[in-house]
């Protein structure tokens, strides 16, 4: 099923809405994005709405974009925001019969995800009343790696990796809703459900003097793994400030579910190649979160595709 006008809240990360827009928009729909106006205090996601939006029309050239800004934690502005958009929709006029209203109430805050729903679930019944047209309900879950989504009262959970069919345009959407332009990319070819580049550069859109290389990427549905190589000899805290350097570069093009191999000389005083593992149990400590899923970092003399391959598949 294709929306016929669909709503987007805008979070930090913007990859769930590009994910939920490939799935569900049609090349006339009409899109509304909820976005937050940034302060002194708040991190505003008025320039990632901007990317979002470019985006979308980048790929279909026919859709109607509109923006609307509310206050991510004051539950009055938010179904004020979403009374705007079903009024705005509503008054066009024309027949609902048959029509399809989503919302992806996967980006924003709790408070903006759980309001925004319950206001819809509410004009369901109030303003569309008499109408006979279709609600879709859509949330992207990166961690299982699916898009769930309710329609026809029914509960329906599709594989996002089975979505994507042009992996290069998948790359450059990425990159680019994260505000940064691909600059190189060389397709490697491969036989695996995977897609494979290397010698990879971008640049930020608003500072063209951020300039990020990564030896590596792999597209595995929308999922990006970045391979880096530093194969200059370090010592721990080098080596763990490179790591971070690269994890940060990687999260900046990729999101926040990205994942990082790192492949270096990780070396004593003496020049003997030390167990990379410790590394990564004190990274995952310093960050209080579990990265062995997401950061791989291994000594050059004991890389193979097999174990890049377990990253990029997340097996």
């Amino acid at each position: 099923m294709k929306a016929d006008y669909m709503i987007f809240i805008v979070g930090t990360n913007p990859l769930p809405n590009l994910i939920a827009a490939d799935k569900f928009l049609d090349d006339h729909s009409q899109v509304f994005l909820i976005y937050t106006e940034g302060s002194d205090n708040i991190v505003g996601t008025n320039r990632i709405k901007d990317h979002i939006a470019k985006t979308l029309k980048k790929r279909r050239p026919n859709l109607t974009i509109q923006s609307f800004a509310t206050d991510k934690s004051n539950p009055i502005e938010i179904k004020h925001t979403i009374d705007k958009i079903m009024l705005e929709i509503k008054k066009q006029g024309q027949s609902f019969k048959e029509k399809t209203i989503a919302l992806n109430y996967t980006g924003g805050t709790k408070t903006m995800a759980a309001l925004s729903y319950h206001q819809n679930k509410k004009y369901m019944k109030e303003i569309f009343k008499n109408d006979e047209f279709y609600f879709l309900f859509s949330y992207v879950d990166g961690e299982i790696g699916k898009i769930l989504y309710e329609f026809k009262q029914q509960y329906h959970a599709d594989e996002i990796n089975k979505m994507v069919d042009k992996y290069d345009r998948v790359l450059e959407d990425i990159v680019e809703i994260h505000g940064y332009e691909l600059i190189h990319a060389e397709e490697l070819e491969t036989a695996q459900e995977y897609a494979q580049f290397q010698n990879v550069t971008v640049r930020n859109v608003e500072q063209p003097e951020m300039v990020i290389h990564f030896d590596e990427v792999y597209v595995h549905g929308y999922q990006l793994t970045c391979l880096r190589k530093d194969l200059q000899p370090a010592s721990k805290n080098m080596l763990k400030f490179k790591i971070f350097q690269a994890k940060d570069h990687s999260e900046k093009i990729g999101g926040e579910q990205v994942r990082l191999f790192y492949i270096c000389n990780y070396q004593d005083k003496n020049g003997n190649l030390m167990r990379t593992e410790p590394i990564e149990n004190e990274l995952s400590e310093s960050q209080r979160i579990n990265l062995k899923d997401r950061i791989r970092i291994m000594n050059s003399a004991d890389v193979n595709q097999q174990e890049i391959e377990k990253l990029v598949k997340g097996l």
